[in-house]
Parts: C-alpha cells; structure tokens; sequence
C-alpha cells in the first residue's frame, strides 16, 4: 500500500499529530508512506517520522490541482491533517481522510471536506452544531504521541520557553523571529540568579537568526518531539504559546505551563478557553478590553489583527506581561504543578483502527 501525507504549514500541531498517526500505521502495516510539504512541517517531519520513506518538497498550500492530483493519484490513501487548499484541490476519486483539531473554530465546513472519505474531528472544545450535518465525520480523542519514558522524570533547575511553532504558511512571515526575539528580552531583564539555565525550544529559522543571545545562562535549540517532552518533563518551569497540542500533552504528563501570549488566531481564542478553566497565562483580553478577538473573522485576516494587537500590548502593556511571568517564576513548584493530569486516550489509534476496518488500510 502506498500512502502520501500532507499537513498544512502552520505551527507544528498539524505535523505532530501527522508524525503519531504515521508512527501508528507504522506498527501495524507494512505501508510505503512519503511525506509532502516544505519549511517547518517538512522539517518537523523529517526529525520525528521514521516511517516515511520520501519526502518530497512541495509547497502544498500553493500548489495547483493538475500537479497535486496527478502526483496523489499514484497513491492508495491520501493522510490530510488541515491542509484546506489541498482538501480543495483534491479529486473527489481520491481515498482521502482529512483530520482537524479546530472544527469548533470553523464559521463553516471547510470547502471540499465532503469529498474526503472520513472527517476525524478531536473531542476537545469541539462544537457539535458545527458539524451535525457532515455524513463523514467521525469523533476521535486527541492525537497525541507520549512516551512512557518521559512520564516520570526527577526535575532540574532549568526554564523551558517553547515558542518553536509561530510560523504560518503565508508569504514573507517572519513574526515567529520577532515573537522570540521580543521573549528573549524580556527574560534578559528578569533575575534569574535561581535557575541554572533557559531552554528555548526554537524552530531552525529563530535559532539562525538570533545566535547571538546564547550564553552561559541561554540555549536556543531545536529539539526532536520526544527530546521536547523530555525536556519540558524536567524543566522546573515551562512558558509556551497556547497552542492545542501541547496543551493537552502537558495535561498528559502533569505540566502546568504558563502560557504566553497568543501568536496567531486559533492560539488566541484558545487561550480565552485555558485561562476560564484556571490555567496559568494572561490574554489578550486581560490586558484590555479592546484587544478581545472576535470570532467571526476569516483567519488569513485575524492573524493579522491578533499580531498586530500584540505589537501594541508588547510596548503599552509591558510591565504586565513581565509581572505576570515573574510571578510564576517565584511561585513553588506545588503551585505550578497540575494535579489533575491523565493520559488522554490515544486519537490516531482509533483512527487507524477505524481505516483498517473499513479497508482503507
């Protein structure tokens, strides 16, 4: 069986969940599985999914449906985590299923999702009127890939700050540069002298381009997916963009991160959702009544707007940014512990379990 894999090219939620479900495959078929896309997802990709066999280096957020649907017709199973120009594009005759963890976020179906043979949607904030009417969808718990090794770990004295997947897919962004860049300087002017060194989780563009600020105290790195959870395990204290995934890693493997602020859209709405359940952080809307983002925005433009209302926070409400993560760092760890934690059940096993019942395995 020949199978292609796409994701979109934004943050690295999509390609993680792509690398677990690709690992699951792995273990129980004997599959020829290649890899298209490019930037960070392909490099993501690349370090953590041992079982594809070719990559090849596509930009699939821009490319046009003779070529995408003449290089996909040569394969038996198209694996499509929320690449919407390729759910789009893609040939109703294809065997396709289309996995997404922001269903919730949708004002409608994404355009094309009826032709993919499943629509897996996780559980989580899911929405169910938005996708009540939809024939293919099937609800999965997230897809999450946690190894046992990286459950019980004795703690450092280090910081870990993630801000490895503030990338998009769209043309000239390079704010995932300026987001770190920003954070660096803050932890530049905060006493550290408590803590033996900050970990910054960076993906390989940051890192080439702010060298310079690594010392005795700061690392920049790029890490692997399992070096990651490693890492954050035993971190003392973790700061990260609100991302989906790693959120409900952490509350897999009992981490209470703080969570910085948003970097795009669907980060800012679900830091809304973490900090009403008590999770630690500030949001935008914390900051100023102004900055609440709407719900009713076409993404390309809300990223925009959500960067934009960031760049002001960063100059008008500094002092509260800064304050809010000095007091988690001088808070106790049994204060910044989660004492609720359990493993979430594994997604891409039922998904895989589902394909092979229906022979699209």
């Amino acid at each position: 069986m020949k199978i292609l894999a796409v994701t979109t090219n934004f943050g690295l939620g999509p390609s993680s969940k792509m690398v677990t479900i690709l690992n699951e495959i792995a273990k129980r078929r004997d599959a020829l599985i290649d890899f298209m896309g490019d930037g960070n997802c392909l490099d993501y990709v690349k370090t953590n999914a041992k079982a594809v066999k070719t990559f090849i280096e596509r930009d699939t957020e821009n490319i046009d449906k003779t070529t995408w649907n003449c290089i996909s017709n040569e394969y038996d199973l198209v694996i499509n985590v929320m690449n919407c120009h390729i759910q789009e594009i893609i040939d109703e005759k294809t065997i396709e299923v289309f996995i997404d963890s922001l269903s919730w976020m949708w004002d409608c179906p994404i355009s094309g999702i009826e032709k993919a043979n499943y629509y897996f949607v996780q559980n989580i904030f899911i929405d169910d009127l938005k996708i009540k009417n939809l024939k293919n969808v099937e609800v999965i718990n997230p897809i999450l890939e946690i190894e046992k090794s990286n459950m019980e770990k004795e703690k450092t004295n280090d910081i870990l700050v993630n801000v490895s997947g503030v990338f998009t897919p769209y043309e000239g962004d390079d704010f995932g540069k300026e987001y770190l860049k920003f954070y660096l300087q803050v932890f530049e002017r905060i006493n550290l002298k408590n803590f033996d060194r900050v970990f910054f989780a960076c993906n390989v563009e940051q890192i080439s381009e702010f060298r310079e600020f690594e010392n005795g105290k700061f690392v920049l790195k790029h890490f692997s997916h399992a070096d990651f959870l490693a890492k954050a395990r035993t971190s003392k204290k973790v700061f990260t963009t609100p991302g989906l995934t790693f959120y409900l890693e952490a509350k897999s493997v009992n981490i209470a991160p703080f969570y910085l602020l948003p970097s795009n859209y669907s980060q800012a709405l679900l830091l809304e959702k973490y900090v009403n359940l008590g999770e630690k952080g500030i949001s935008l809307a914390m900051l100023e009544n102004e900055y609440v983002i709407s719900k009713e925005i076409e993404e390309c433009l809300a990223v925009q707007i959500v960067r934009n209302i960031l760049r002001k926070a960063w100059v008008y409400h500094h002092f509260q940014i800064v304050q809010g993560i000095i007091e988690y760092l001088e808070a106790s760890v049994a204060d910044v512990q989660r004492k609720d934690g359990s493993i979430i059940g594994n997604g891409a096993n039922q998904l895989v379990t589902l394909l092979e019942r229906e022979g699209l395995l």
